[in-house]
């Protein structure tokens, strides 16, 4: 149904036309001197949209008899209509996905979704997206045969349009955000771990620990939201590592940080690697490791003369190299080369530092490399019998190298490297 539609200025205006040909124009008006106004025959009035809505009748192509054909028929059917209004803030939602029962439906324009059903109870569920909370979640509602029972659902819109993951989880938007972005940091890598324990054999040999590459970080902008489920799996740190003497072989390369990702049926729209975990060895002059690949690269180690450790990287920075030796070059682990901040922004929490690495010799001789910010210590000692480097502390950080070199093989001597951190995923959205 439509309302008819006059050109301006012509409002109420008609025009007769006699058995003659004459024609006569003019303004109708109501000459009854009506002491009460009646309803104006509107579309507003006899067939609103909303009811057309409510009744699942076309807005502009029904007629008032097509909404008492419905009613009759829902008077003799055995079925009954359930509509479920759903606002935020006393305003309605459209676009917002629930079932009832097993079967699905949407808010239109007014907040309203309607079906017809069997005569009995049904369950109305509703998930909770990243950006609506649903009081109720679910609720019982009926049909009753020929009539129309209504329900109303208040949702709580979220105060923020950002969110970060720490672990494996499955979201979802409602139809009321447009797109978002996506943030992926992967997991650290752990360092390397190595003993050398010796009383007068070899002391010239040196134990290296290399530390863990920081995971790394990678950004996805403007995803159209088409309101199916993300799923989002957080890469886990790689693992510590512990070397010990003369029980094994002394030495223990770090486990490799875990991939991070954000999926949508199957499809990955982000996706970032876990760091490289750091090698380890013992070594003879003019030999040397180096530094793990990450979002930011760890340092290396060499031992031309006495020995040489070089920095590891954050923010996407390499690790530095070691001192040139003879037999070549130990270089430091390659970075990303770009900002590991969220989003790439220029401001913010850098994510995905490289661990600190280690060597060790005899008596004095021994050194590490700084970590990136938020990166595992090294830990380094000719003296003690077991040591532990510490773990990443920022999201994707790779944890220290640990390496130990004693006189004594008369003993169980122990290193233990530092574990990678996990990574993370930050999402934000922007509403239609």
């Amino acid at each position: 149904m439509r309302d008819r539609m006059p050109a301006p200025g012509r409002e109420n205006r008609i025009r007769i036309t006699q058995d003659d040909g004459t024609v006569i124009a003019g303004k109708l008006e109501y000459d009854d001197q009506a002491t009460q106004e009646g309803s104006p025959y509107t579309k507003g009035n006899v067939l609103p949209d909303e009811v057309c809505d409510l009744m699942g009748l076309d807005n502009d192509t029904s007629e008032p008899d097509d909404a008492f054909r419905y009613l009759g028929l829902m008077r003799a059917s055995v079925h009954g209509k359930i509509v479920v209004t759903v606002t935020s803030n006393g305003l309605p939602l459209q676009d917002i996905n629930f079932t009832i029962g097993s079967n699905s439906v949407k808010t239109n324009s007014q907040g309203q979704a309607s079906i017809i059903l069997s005569p009995g109870n049904y369950t109305a569920t509703f998930s909770n997206t990243l950006d609506l909370n649903f009081s109720p979640a679910s609720m019982q509602v009926t049909a009753t045969k020929g009539k129309i029972n209504y329900y109303n659902v208040t949702a709580t819109e979220s105060a923020t349009t950002q969110a970060t993951f720490t672990s494996s989880t499955n979201i979802s938007f409602s139809g009321r955000v447009s797109d978002f972005d996506i943030f992926c940091v992967g997991g650290g890598g752990s360092g390397g771990a190595s003993v050398y324990s010796y009383q007068n054999d070899y002391p010239e040999r040196r134990a290296v620990g290399i530390g863990g590459g920081g995971g790394y970080a990678k950004t996805t902008n403007s995803v159209k939201n088409d309101n199916s489920i993300l799923s989002i799996v957080v890469g886990s740190g790689g693992a510590s590592v512990m070397a010990k003497d003369p029980s094994t072989s002394g030495i223990a390369n770090g486990n490799d940080g875990g991939e991070t990702y954000v999926s949508r049926n199957g499809i990955k729209l982000c996706s970032a690697p876990g760091g490289g975990g750091g090698l380890s060895n013992r070594i003879w002059q003019r030999e040397g490791l180096n530094g793990a690949d990450g979002g930011s690269g760890s340092g290396a180690a060499s031992y031309p003369d006495i020995i040489s450790v070089g920095a590891s990287g954050e923010n996407g920075e390499d690790g530095k190299d070691a001192a040139f030796i003879v037999s070549g070059r130990y270089i430091g682990g390659k970075g990303q080369g770009q900002t590991t901040r969220a989003f790439g922004e220029s401001s913010g929490t850098i994510y995905s530092p490289a661990g600190g690495s280690s060597i060790a010799g005899y008596g004095s001789v021994y050194a590490t490399g700084s970590p990136g910010t938020g990166g595992g210590a090294a830990a380094v000692s000719v003296t003690e019998q077991h040591i532990t480097a510490k773990s990443g502390t920022v999201a994707g950080a790779g944890g220290g190298g640990a390496a130990l070199n004693y006189k004594d093989s008369g003993l169980n001597f122990t290193a233990t490297s530092g574990a990678g951190r996990n990574g993370l995923v930050i999402i934000r959205w922007r509403y239609t």
